[in-house]
């Protein structure tokens, strides 16, 4: 997480030299790391963000939101970003949480904003919990919606 933290900085510093980064793949990030506008302006291009053993709800969140909202000194806001405007996949896998309903809320949110998502990929798991817990509408939904896919 904190390799996590200091590469932002590089990143967000270069992120005008290469517009061509349209893709992030985050791989086993041990703990929950904090997504806020430091992850949009380090990475403004994207159309693919694929989250593989990283805890996916900050993301979700994320994306529910047209642009950042990051609370600075005394509450202000200090950053408005947009949020990935141009982004169209999600994958996610080996999240432990797997929370369905906020995968489905990004999804809604992102068509309400005119800029839906245009595939989501989850693994088996995701979908076992889902249907456990008795999400199996909330599913069908999402799958009228996107392109939903197993991997």
């Amino acid at each position: 997480t904190a390799e996590w933290c200091r590469s932002l900085v590089y990143f967000r510093y270069y992120a005008r030299f290469f517009p061509k980064l349209t893709r992030l793949i985050l791989d086993k990030v041990k703990d929950i790391i904090y997504v806020d506008s430091s992850v949009v302006r380090a990475f403004p291009h994207l159309t693919s963000l694929h989250l593989k053993g990283v805890y996916s709800s900050a993301f979700c969140r994320l994306l529910c939101g047209a642009k950042t909202q990051d609370l600075g000194a005394a509450g202000l806001t200090s950053y408005e970003v947009e949020v990935w405007p141009s982004l169209e996949e999600i994958v996610i896998e080996q999240d432990q949480e797997r929370k369905l309903e906020l995968v489905a809320e990004a999804v809604r949110a992102r068509q309400q904003m005119d800029r839906p998502l245009k595939v989501i990929k989850l693994d088996r798991p995701f979908f076992t919990k889902a249907e456990e817990i008795g999400q199996r509408t909330l599913l069908d939904w999402m799958k009228q919606n996107t392109e939903v896919r197993y991997i």
